[in-house]
């Protein structure tokens, strides 16, 4: 009774396959266009579709998003941080976005869900 509550009900399946398809749409929309203004449109769009479907997924590996070579699952972590924030997440932000991320939207978006995993008030040393 009790591991047949914990699988994933329906909703959440739906929502896990949503975010996998918006991970393909934006590797493909990052591929398909040139550095622009409307590209960064349509990634700024796929990006907040991830950061609101983050909040109907009770669980995402972010971790191995973060770790991950993919620059759609790093972003899909970065939107799962900054809609879920988790002070345990900072330092491996911190490391994703100076060392692996490898462009300015991913470094941005890592940026921002740093800001919300940091405990505020920050405190003074």
């Amino acid at each position: 009774m009790a591991f047949a509550t914990n699988k994933p009900d329906s909703h959440t399946r739906h929502a896990d396959r949503q975010l996998k398809d918006l991970v393909a749409k934006y590797n493909e929309a990052r591929a398909a266009q040139e550095s622009s203004p409307r590209r960064t449109a349509i990634l700024t769009e796929i990006t907040g579709r991830m950061v609101a479907l983050s909040g109907q997924l009770s669980h995402y590996h972010w971790r191995k998003a973060l770790e991950s070579d993919d620059p759609g699952l790093r972003v899909a972590g970065y939107a799962w941080l900054y809609a879920k924030p988790n002070p345990r997440a900072a330092q491996l932000l911190v490391n994703t976005v100076t060392v692996r991320e490898e462009t300015h939207f991913g470094q941005y978006w890592g940026l921002e869900a740093l800001q919300r995993c940091l405990p505020w008030p920050m405190p003074l040393r």
